[in-house]
């Protein structure tokens, strides 16, 4: 655990301390996935995450990589020949850029991209990596760096699925590439990424088995493994219908048959489920069959792990349906002596949005997939068990099969004791693609990866440093705003603008230069690739942060309350707010770059690998200043003229200066006359807006109970977790928890 402890902390380095690329593998089962899962809580960097199919991209939480880059399907060369086939498309380097239509804010979202992440890369092509990398180049302005500058995380097992290429295609890729692996893409041959492995194997537990598995990766199968598992050779066994026990085939119709089969077997009432979709979600990216027939009896797996914290299952657990209705599901496994109830799942189709003002990536849902975590279970196809644990297996692969399929089965079960073959294994059988183990010896010693962190640490931070202590671009922000001010009309705005504007300007310009002196201080050192050097620039980033964040958050604040004190006298500003509110939007960027170079610095100088998360703690702070002052502010009548006319109170304002005076909930409904759940959709309103908090209406056990209830998914709804609890929380209260929980889903 604690080797394993040392190889997080050693990519993390790299991702937060370097712009190198990285290639993380590991066997089936080493927690490629749960690394996955927590990265964004430990970088400060704008991630996306891509995977080659749909159903890849889902299991990620991410996009397919031919939708996010608009890749055109067919075969791509990477150069500008001309190549004429006939029979299928042909892309090269030229015409991919010619015909790509990524529209502007898709553009700027991908240039705002630090880090991305593409999952499950044994089904990554080179070609396809290689169209990626034109694509970033001509988008990012970057032309001669790989991937336009962008930092790429690879993370998959090359044991596993390979990628698919039809022989004709190959017959023109092969005068590019020396294999179809992502390995052998040119930006990689010429770029290669570091190479991290996992090694700790949490799926199996039993030694023996997990020798065998690893004499395979490795080439090294002896003539005592063959034989043990001839053992288990058991070519007219039939798995009984009730024992747990799934068979693994090659393809999809012969597992759908020999599902069928059981199915029908079961002499009780078939039951139909529908899934529910909503919005954008193609058909192609569905986890699981639109229309589910079950029958009590039937032998289930979950394809999802349980999200409401019991632990009742997890992904690849096999169970048997014991009671069914019109739409309930209860299923009973091995480990508890009751059958429990099965609760829908929603998966979503994403997109990535960038938030112009903060410069950050969000994803936004654009579909989503409702239906139960089942699906019928004595069999599954190779392809479909990817990712899966099993207790229990029979292995059908009789057929012709790709390279490394009898291995990927066999790494999804636990231990050898569940194992039976329906076809014998000999030395071809197991064969492994030579080009995956010769890519496997290329991994670094540990000496080598410190000395690859040493030194491109020392220039990613220095140039981290000179970029965040940069005021060049606010200053020129100003200067146009000062020129655009001029022709403002004086008397719309008042005197007190333009003496506020020249002011700001003034104390800005006091710490402008002595930036700029620094920075030249660090681009001096950067000359000096040395130990002594990169203390010198961490030394004097520390020193520096202590005398800039002070004096940025200051002026940030002075900026904020004279515009807010100025908006609320003279609601003509209204005109020009959102373009004045663009400078504390940058002054606000650049004091948070700089406690991120801070803390890359502190974590470097101290060995450690503290979080980045506080850094952003300011922002729910400024946003609801900034909220208060644009929503309860007086608003600009239509004419724009100086005569504004005097504003009723909006009823949603009343009820937050009832709010303000301490006033809870049910005593705001009784002072307005109003039902309580009319107030909560006004509180609920000031919460979305980030007006309010939650935690000041509702107990901290009531959010817990809902948010455990929910499960998991961008989807929330007030009214399914009212039925859900049982009216344990009031549908007033559930209204506020809700929308708080759309906020926090959002920010992550």
């Amino acid at each position: 655990m604690e080797e394993e402890n040392k190889n997080i902390t050693s990519i993390l380095n790299f991702i937060n301390q370097t712009q190198s690329n990285i290639f993380l593998t590991g066997r089936a089962g080493t927690g490629k996935t749960t690394f996955l899962r927590s990265l964004s809580k430990s970088t400060y960097k704008n991630i996306v995450v891509v995977a080659p199919t749909g159903i890849a991209a889902i299991n990620a939480n991410g996009v397919t990589i031919h939708s996010f880059f608009q890749l055109p399907f067919g075969t791509f060369i990477p150069s500008n020949d001309d190549f004429y086939n006939l029979g299928m498309k042909i892309t090269n380097r030229y015409t991919l850029i010619k015909e790509l239509h990524i529209r502007a804010k898709k553009r700027q979202l991908i240039r705002n991209i630090d880090l991305l992440v593409i999952d499950e890369v044994s089904m990554l092509r080179a070609d396809v990596l290689d169209a990626i990398d034109s694509v970033l180049r001509h988008i990012r302005r970057r032309p001669n760096l790989p991937f336009g500058g962008l930092q790429v995380l690879f993370i998959g097992d090359m044991y596993q699925l390979p990628p698919v290429v039809k022989d004709e295609e190959w017959h023109v890729l092969k005068n590019y590439y020396n294999s179809i692996y992502f390995f052998d893409s040119k930006v990689l041959t010429e770029h290669k990424p570091v190479y991290f492995e996992f090694e700790k194997i949490y799926r199996q537990n039993d030694p023996a088995f997990i020798s065998m598995l690893n004499r395979i990766r490795d080439d090294e199968i002896e003539q005592k493994d063959i034989d043990l598992l001839n053992y288990l050779y058991r070519p007219n066994y039939e798995a009984p219908i009730d024992e747990n026990i799934i068979t693994i085939t090659t393809h999809n119709r012969k597992a759908d048959t020999i599902n069928q089969n059981y199915l029908d077997k079961l002499n009780t009432k078939e039951f139909v489920y529908k899934a529910i979709v909503d919005g954008n979600f193609p058909d192609n990216m569905f986890p699981v069959d639109e229309k589910l027939c079950l029958k009590i009896g039937a032998q289930v797996m979950f394809i999802k792990n349980d999200y409401s914290g019991e632990n009742l299952y997890f992904n690849g657990k096999i169970g048997i349906v014991e009671k069914l209705t019109d739409g309930e599901i209860f299923v009973k496994t091995d480990d508890f002596d009751e059958p429990f109830k099965v609760d829908k799942y929603q998966w979503e189709n994403v997109r990535y949005e960038l938030d112009e003002q903060k410069r950050e990536l969000n994803e936004v849902v654009i579909g989503s997939f409702s239906h139960f975590p089942i699906k019928l279970a004595w069999a599954i196809t190779v392809h479909k068990s990817q990712g899966l644990t099993f207790e229990k297996a029979v292995l059908d692969i009789s057929d012709s099969f790709a390279h490394g399929q009898i291995y990927v089965a066999m790494s999804r079960l636990t231990s050898l004791q569940g194992l039976v073959l329906k076809s014998r294994i000999d030395f071809d059988t197991l064969l492994l693609d030579k080009k995956i183990l010769e890519h496997s010896k290329t991994k670094p010693s540990p000496q080598v990866l410190d000395e690859m962190l040493h030194k491109d640490r020392f220039f990613y931070i220095a140039n981290l440093v000179i970029e965040s202590f940069n005021l060049y671009e606010i200053n020129q922000e100003i200067n146009l705003k000062t020129a655009n001010f001029k022709d403002v009309d004086n008397e719309l705005f008042g005197a007190d603008f333009f003496e506020f504007f020249t002011e700001f300007t003034r104390r800005f310009r006091e710490f402008l230069d002595v930036a700029t002196r620094f920075q030249k201080q660090v681009f001096t050192y950067r000359q000096y690739f040395s130990q002594e050097a990169l203390d010198k620039i961490i030394e004097r980033c520390l020193a520096a942060s202590e005398y800039f964040v002070p004096k940025l958050e200051d002026l940030s604040q002075f900026f904020r309350l004279q515009l807010i004190g100025l908006f609320k006298e003279s609601p003509e500003l209204e005109l020009i707010l959102d373009d004045v509110m663009e400078l504390e939007t940058a002054l606000y960027e650049q004091t948070k770059s700089i406690l991120i170079a801070e803390r890359v610095c502190e974590n470097v100088k101290n060995s450690a690998n503290n979080t980045y998360a506080d850094l952003y703690q300011r922002e729910a702070d400024v946003q609801r200043e900034l909220e208060r002052a644009k929503f309860f502010g007086k608003k600009i009548s239509k004419s724009k003229t100086k005569k504004v006319k005097k504003q009723k109170v909006s009823t949603v304002e009343k009820t937050y200066l009832l709010y303000e005076e301490g006033k809870s909930m049910e005593e705001i409904a009784e002072s307005r006359g109003l039902k309580v759940e009319t107030i909560s959709r006004h509180l609920a309103e000031l919460i979305r807006k980030k007006i309010i908090e939650v935690e000041k209406l509702v107990s901290q056990e009531e959010i817990d109970l809902v948010t455990k209830s929910h499960g998991g998914g961008k989807y929330i709804s007030a009214w399914d977790l009212y039925k859900k609890l049982d009216g344990a929380v009031s549908q007033a209260k559930l209204n506020l928890i809700v929308e708080h929980m759309k906020l926090s889903i959002n920010e992550d």
